[in-house]
């Protein structure tokens, strides 16, 4: 089993990837994972995705960036903690693994595209 991380001191951020943990048996990680590229993106024990170990935040950090499978199905949620608590939930389909430049401050980037269901 996956255990959710965040790194920033926000409750909304820290919440959601526990949440979709929970819920979907995957694993969560920050809307810009920057700071982490989780590798068991199948979730649970399933075998964890391609990656190599890059830095971020001008070479300080080690970090795992995973390749993300171009036409992959997932799920982008995000907790609002406004007035009204609530999880709002996206179908995307993943259509690149973006490359960042070595002195970028991003571990992974990714685009999408939703998906009409």
């Amino acid at each position: 089993m996956s255990i959710p991380a965040t790194c920033e001191a926000d409750l909304a951020a820290a919440v959601t990837p526990s949440l979709v943990q929970l819920l979907f048996d995957r694993p969560g990680f920050q809307q810009e994972p920057h700071c982490t590229s989780p590798t068991g993106l199948a979730g649970g024990f399933r075998p964890p995705a391609p990656y190599r170990i890059s830095h971020h935040h001008g070479k300080r950090d080690a970090v795992p960036v995973a390749q993300w499978r171009i036409g992959r199905r997932i799920a982008i949620a995000d907790f609002e903690t406004a007035e009204k608590p609530r999880m709002i939930i996206s179908a995307d389909e993943m259509v690149e693994n973006v490359a960042v430049p070595p002195p970028g401050g991003h571990a992974k980037l990714f685009r999408t595209e939703p998906l009409l269901v």
